[in-house]
């Protein structure tokens, strides 16, 4: 398993390219320390969206994030959504869509067959790190952690948004719960509906987890409600392979789930993330009104970890999902 620092032929950027026997991973360190692509080598499937025009254009700090390159897998902290901050010290601070670590380069080195990124965010005094890694073949470990290197509590919200490949066959993996947050598209906004089969407003049954039943011209987010394994992920049938994201839930205890199905007003693309989250919801405003924000006392640190694993679709019991 190698790891190669090269010039990237689209612009004056540059890319870290991670390969195993099996995969090819690739990094844009100065555009938001974006995972840019992951690709399986003897099928040649490639399960992170790439963008339509066939390059990452270079993105603007506090700009939005369908008007640059939703695509790829990027960190959100310490928001998903646009908001101003809520609570003592910082309150009023502006937040920007999507986060502020996914527009602006990180400083990074490598060694020892790792790599580490850190970025210190504009808007809060938070210091962001992470080290990526090999854990076998067919794994990628993402190390985390956050420092709050100020005097005052700091409340964030993290997620990871891997824009992965849509294919009408596919099939999501989702955890065993009976209820799920509908954040937007499907019936009304911010309702708990059962889940995964749903009744579309007087229409017929539909599974949730599986993509060929979503509308077109849509977009989706939710959340499934309840204990989570810390197991999630994306069964591709007609590559018979799984993409997967494992996480702990005691450290990340959310799941956010996005479908665009061509939406007009994101861009028209057709992609799906599932999302691990130790924040809930979108917003960190609304997380911090619910109380479900992450707090950082003075100089405290929190790390975690996320695994992403591309499998053979025999090698996973899939019976374990919804």
């Amino acid at each position: 398993m190698t790891i190669t620092l090269q010039e990237r032929q689209e612009s004056a950027t540059r890319e870290i390219v991670l390969e195993s026997s099996r995969l090819t991973a690739r990094f844009l360190p100065e555009i938001g320390f974006k995972f840019s692509s992951l690709r399986e080598k003897n099928s040649g499937m490639e399960f992170l969206f790439q963008p339509v025009s066939g390059k990452h254009p270079i993105p603007t700090y506090q700009g939005c994030f369908v008007d640059f390159d939703a695509s790829g897998c990027d960190e959100m902290l310490p928001t998903i959504d646009n908001c101003l901050y809520e609570g003592p010290v910082f309150a009023g601070r502006s937040l920007p869509d999507h986060g502020g670590v996914w527009s602006r380069p990180w400083s990074f080195h490598v060694d020892d067959q790792k790599i580490h990124g850190r970025i210190r965010l504009l808007e809060l005094p938070l210091l962001f790190e992470k080290t990526i890694s090999w854990v076998d073949e067919n794994s990628l470990e993402f190390r985390y952690r956050v420092t709050n290197e100020s005097d005052s509590p700091v409340d964030y919200l993290w997620a990871l948004h891997p824009l992965c490949v849509f294919q009408n066959d596919a099939k999501l993996l989702l955890p065993r719960v009976s209820e799920m947050f509908n954040v937007h598209q499907y019936g009304q906004r911010e309702e708990v509906l059962p889940f995964p089969v749903q009744d579309s407003l007087g229409k017929k049954a539909w599974n949730v987890c599986e993509l060929a039943e979503y509308a077109d011209k849509k977009c989706y987010k939710f959340y499934p409600l309840g204990p989570l394994t810390g197991t999630a992920g994306i069964w591709y049938r007609s590559q018979q392979m799984v993409f997967l994201v494992e996480f702990d839930p005691k450290e990340t205890p959310y799941l956010g789930v996005w479908i665009n199905r061509g939406d007009p007003e994101v861009q028209g693309d057709y992609n799906l993330a599932v999302e691990p989250a130790n924040g809930f919801f979108d917003s960190l405003a609304v997380a911090q009104r619910r109380g479900t924000a992450v707090s950082l006392l003075p100089q405290e640190q929190k790390s975690w970890n996320v695994v992403i694993r591309v499998l053979d679709e025999t090698a996973l019991d899939l019976s374990q999902f919804a």
